[in-house]
């Protein structure tokens, strides 16, 4: 038997996988080609969209299927089979309205299955359609939206977003999952969908148990994940991933999937 066989990693994009310039380093690549001829399980957890994803996923040795949209979503892009699809209930969809009504000019995305819906598309919001690599519909309303919605999201600049996550969170963290996944990015869902419960269905799908699964990430929407099996965070994380995870190790910059994928090589040593 492969010295991995049965183990799975899992690991965040942004500022956990990816370095600074948005890529995956040499060490990084050559680590992860590693582990996985060694019979390990790789995939990401991500809050990007199954579409948002795919401008990174293409150049990725995932071998099992991803974790997107927080959470909201397990699909194996090799078969494409979704393992899990969680929509927002009515009351999580119609926290849109009730941002827009308080913050008439936030930005806003809805994330449905397959395409992108947007109101107020600003400077932000292009940014982020840039940054991963897909575009949105324009819409007028939340209303206008007529398919079931995976996700939604506040997306403006860091003043602008603040004072909304400052009221948001607090009002409503406790019936809806409300978290940042960068600091123009607000993120609301179903309570309880997360990357931690998206992780468990992973597990579950593929029998693999809490004690040969491992973590990966940065960012307050780690959090659940992190905490549900060992895990490890880049010291560039924020304080709530740094406290969650199990081991800090180097930056993002700093080939931190090598450093990861060595300390797993010494926990199934022979």
């Amino acid at each position: 038997m492969s010295k991995f066989s049965g183990v799975l990693l899992v690991t965040d994009l942004d500022g956990t996988l990816l370095d600074n310039e948005h890529e995956v380093t040499r060490g990084n690549m050559e680590a992860l080609r590693r582990f996985i001829d060694g019979g390990g399980l790789f995939t990401i957890a991500t809050g990007r969209s199954r579409v948002g994803a795919e401008s990174v996923r293409i150049h990725l040795p995932i071998n099992t299927a991803a974790i997107l949209s927080n959470g909201g979503v397990v699909y194996n892009y090799a078969t494409g089979e979704y393992v899990h699809i969680e929509y927002m209930d009515e009351k999580a969809m119609g926290i849109a309205d009730v941002i827009l009504a308080k913050f008439p000019r936030m930005g806003v995305e809805v994330i449905c299955k397959d395409t992108k819906y947007c109101i107020n598309r600003g400077l932000a919001i292009q940014a982020h359609f840039d940054y991963v690599c897909c575009t949105g519909v324009d819409i007028t309303s939340p209303s206008d939206v007529t398919e079931p919605w995976v996700k939604l999201l506040a997306v403006d600049l860091p003043s602008r977003l603040q004072p909304l996550g400052q009221w948001l969170i607090p009002t409503y963290g406790g019936q809806l999952e409300v978290c940042y996944s960068a600091p123009t990015i607000l993120e609301v869902q179903n309570k309880g969908t997360h990357k931690g419960a998206g992780l468990t269905r992973l597990m579950r799908h593929l029998g693999i148990g809490k004690e040969h699964t491992y973590a990966c990430g940065d960012n307050d929407n780690d959090v659940s994940m992190l905490g549900e099996v060992y895990s490890f965070a880049p010291r560039n994380a924020s304080e709530s991933a740094r406290n969650a995870a199990n081991v800090i190790g180097p930056g993002n910059c700093e080939d931190f999937m090598a450093y990861v994928v060595e300390q797993l090589d010494e926990r199934y040593a022979p």
